[in-house]
């Protein structure tokens, strides 16, 4: 390269590199712009007074809609176990009482994707959701699989209720009913959905009354401004700016350079997604492990399902020493006197390296520990999320090219999500048992959620049958790795 062309090299560098970035903000605002003109047609074509009833779809719910596949959709799963007989008609009945919630106009509305808005549906019937089941042979697991695995009617609202009733009764297993829910991720996230079963539950009043004194509480717990909490601040600012600029960095960088270590997890999937749970355990057993290692009780449930994926890997090959496997951990941001309105979709990720490789699952634990205390103490979530929010206005043609290689550098997605009391009841039958199933991403092949109930918590594992690793064979690793950390707390 001669003098000249250097020269004249270094003085376009900026223009580029900021050339192709141009010109997906610029595609951005062009979307944004047709998007509101066809929403504005839409409304126009309905009439003033059906103005209220069209609205945009949020970013990240629109995100999760356009980049699905037919194999596998964005429709989170949870389901309940209720004591005695739950009929049809007490389930219709249970949700016809708060359909008409604004906290629920979603679940009224159809999704018009040209417009990218939903559409609420006049004179909504909520018996066309609801499905009745009679459980004969197959298990509970099997007949939520069988479920999970339908497409939903787009027609309607992307949701619907399966009543699952078993009426084998027996001295160990008394009846009970099982009704469990699928709703599209582009309705809300799991904040929105656990607070939708509570709106659903007898104790929906009660609930309420203790989420508003707790936005309250916090509220009027903010610290007066003084120099010494100034100082603080300014000092604390300047360390989440330091590290949010490192973490970034790091990812954007992993993003571009770095390939996912490819296992038996990043098979190309079939969409048939195997479910399973471990058993309960008390979350105070938990966090006693926790505290021994300075650690948290999310560190800890992480720090087992990468013991659990280390022990798959090993039962189908070596594993080396160096190996890290990134996992993707949704996170909600609503701050936490922020009162939702509606069902939504606001929630980030953190991008967290799985020292898979790491024998001694103390070191292990620690370095995830490490590594969330990082995320967690930073602003990395709200770059990402912001990032999110950016690219969703990009068309579809280039947003599903750029999902899908993202999730190429990725082999997990783990969620956590506190289900509140077991103590709630529906239509007088009282809960005994909650479990939800999250998407991942659509190629990736492994989600895992950790839900707590009570006083107990378990994981929730939903597995491509691609990877080759039967559910409950992983679940029963989970375990393992958890009483290895117990044993090594006991010493």
């Amino acid at each position: 390269m001669t003098n000249a062309s250097i020269l004249i090299y270094e003085n376009n560098y900026q223009f580029l590199f900021f050339t192709p970035l141009a010109v997906l903000v610029g595609w951005a605002l062009y979307t944004y712009l047709e998007n509101r003109r066809k929403i504005t047609i839409l409304l126009n074509s309905e009439g003033r007074s059906n103005a209220r009833a069209s609205r945009k779809m949020s970013n990240i719910g629109l995100t999760t809609l356009i980049t699905e596949t037919k194999s596998n959709p964005s429709v989170p799963v949870t389901y309940m176990v209720l004591e005695g007989i739950l009929t049809r008609k007490e389930a219709i009945e249970i949700v016809e009482k708060v359909i008409q919630d604004p906290f629920l106009i979603r679940f009224r509305s159809v999704v018009v994707r040209d417009a990218r808005s939903y559409v609420e549906v006049p004179d909504f019937d909520v018996s066309k959701h609801i499905f009745s089941h009679h459980l004969e042979s197959e298990s509970v697991l099997e007949a939520v699989e069988a479920a999970r695995n339908q497409p939903l009617d787009e027609s309607k609202p992307l949701w619907e209720f399966h009543l699952l009733q078993d009426r084998k009764e027996s001295t160990e297993r008394p009846s009970h009913s099982v009704l469990c829910m699928k709703a599209h991720h582009c309705l809300g996230d799991g904040m929105s959905s656990m607070l939708m079963l509570a709106k659903l539950s007898d104790q929906r009043e009660a609930i309420e009354a203790n989420l508003a004194k707790l936005e309250r509480l916090q509220r009027s717990s903010k610290k007066s401004m003084n120099i010494r909490v100034a100082v603080g601040r300014i000092f604390h600012l300047l360390v989440y700016l330091s590290r949010t600029f490192r973490l970034v960095l790091h990812f954007l960088l992993a993003l571009c350079i770095r390939s996912e270590p490819q296992t038996i997890f990043n098979r190309p999937g079939t969409g048939t997604r195997r479910l399973s749970s471990t058993k309960n355990f008390k979350v105070m057993d938990i966090k006693a492990v926790a505290k021994r290692h300075n650690a948290t009780i999310n560190d800890t449930t992480l720090s087992c399902v990468a013991g659990a994926i280390r022990k798959a890997l090993l039962l189908k090959g070596s594993v080396s020493d160096k190996l890290v496997l990134r996992a993707a951990i949704p996170v909600n941001i609503r701050s936490s006197t922020e009162e939702i309105q509606e069902t939504c979709n606001k929630f980030s990720s953190f991008i967290i390296d799985f020292p898979v490789g790491i024998s001694n699952p103390i070191d292990r634990l620690l370095c995830i520990k490490h590594k969330m205390s990082d995320m967690k103490h930073s602003w990395a979530k709200y770059f990402l999320y912001c990032s999110l929010q950016a690219f969703s206005y990009l068309p579809e043609t280039i947003l599903k090219p750029m999902t899908y290689y993202a999730g190429s550098k990725l082999t997990l997605a783990i969620s956590n999500v506190n289900g509140g009391a077991l103590s709630c009841s529906f239509a007088k039958h009282k809960m005994v048992e909650l479990h939800a199933f999250v998407p991942p991403p659509p190629n990736l092949n492994l989600g895992v959620l950790v839900l707590t109930v009570g006083d107990e918590l378990h994981w929730d594992i939903s597995i491509d049958e691609s990877v080759g690793v039967d559910p409950h064979d992983f679940a029963r690793y989970v375990e393992e790795e958890l009483t290895v950390l117990k044993g090594e707390n006991a010493k």
